[in-house]
């Protein structure tokens, strides 16, 4: 579910959204009591769909890379982004608009999410725009956000939503609420690439723990698709791992 835009770093761009093939999206889910999975997204090709030019999002293995099948198509339109109904779903063949990159403080908008199978309404309104150096300089939009139908749904103890202006949402390509939770899961933009220059990564940040001596008895290992491997460090190649122990989940690097 990935897609577009081609990043300039400095200097000011009248749209935000500047479409770009080979945009490589890498995302974390985590599910309350069980390990981390982590999934990718790779913006390649266009067609036409439902009347529209669409970007065509599809699924990748992490971390081989893996083209597998389309998972969404993207229209943009200016600084808007829409996304195409799933097949089979209620919004089928329908476009809903996702992100409106171009908001100021003060604007207002409504907008959906295509995590279920009935098509959800936000109402969002943006609070501020400004550069984050956690995502290497680029602009992060952070929005209050209600349920359409349950204004008051959206409890005092969920965080904003942010968008990322020009790639998606600290949740996602495709979750524009960001901190909105599916059946006690979530997920989390880890990385964004373009070719072999990665434009923003958690991966190898300090969140990721280099491993230096053995792992307790309690703790299970997994790769980052979710796979359980062997306890022993010696047994695993350089590269990240995902560590469980009981409820508590951290990141390890083995080099």
């Amino acid at each position: 579910m990935a897609a577009f835009m081609c990043f300039a770093y400095s200097g000011a761009q009248e749209n935000p959204v500047n479409l770009k093939q080979g945009l490589r999206y890498i995302e974390e889910q985590t599910v309350l009591a069980k390990p981390s999975t982590f999934y990718g997204y790779l913006i390649d090709g266009t067609t036409t769909i439902a009347g529209k030019k669409a970007l065509q999002v599809w699924n990748i293995s992490v971390p081989t890379y893996e083209k597998r099948e389309v998972a969404a198509y993207l229209h943009v339109d200016g600084t808007k982004v829409y996304q195409l109904g799933y097949e089979g779903t209620e919004g089928e063949d329908t476009w809903f608009l996702i992100y409106d990159f171009g908001l100021q403080p003060g604007d207002e908008m409504e907008g959906y999410g295509l995590l279920s199978a009935t098509p959800e309404k936000y109402l969002y309104k943006c609070v501020e725009v400004k550069e984050d150096p956690k995502y290497n300089g680029l602009k992060v939009m952070t929005l209050t956000a209600a349920s359409a139908e349950s204004p008051d749904y959206w409890t005092d103890g969920m965080e904003n939503p942010q968008w990322i202006v020009g790639v998606g949402s600290t949740g996602g390509l495709l979750n524009p609420t960001s901190a909105f939770w599916v059946s006690d899961s979530a997920s989390h933009l880890e990385e964004v690439s373009d070719g072999t220059e990665v434009l923003f990564s958690f991966l190898g940040n300090s969140a990721v723990e280099e491993l230096e001596s053995g792992l307790s008895g309690t703790e299970a290992v997994y790769d980052l698709n979710g796979s359980k491997l062997p306890m022993s460090p010696d047994a695993l190649q350089p590269g990240v791992y995902v560590v469980r122990d009981g409820g508590a989940t951290r990141k390890i690097m083995v080099k």
